[in-house]
């Protein structure tokens, strides 16, 4: 279940909008659910698995966040350099 986490940390260093990121947040959203579903009925609840998909998402929680920090200073760079004078 690691894997398509692992892979969507490319997806969000390479977004190129907050909407690809929304959209990435909610495949995130998906797979968190489905895992934490899986787990609620005891299939491969082990704590090390656990601990493991949690950092997993923490890393990738860190990656939208600065993300998201960089598309709104490139704006902002943007903006500066459009605006008249």
């Amino acid at each position: 279940m690691l894997e398509p986490l692992y892979e969507l940390g490319n997806e969000i260093k390479s977004a190129k909008s907050e909407i690809e990121l929304d959209d990435i947040e909610k495949r995130i959203d998906n797979i968190l659910k489905a895992e934490l579903a899986r787990n609620a009925k005891g299939d491969d609840a082990d704590g090390a698995s656990m601990a493991a998909f949690s950092l997993a998402a923490q890393r990738l929680q860190y990656l939208m966040s600065h993300r998201r920090a960089m598309l709104r200073q490139t704006a902002v760079a943007g903006d500066e350099i459009t605006a008249p004078r």
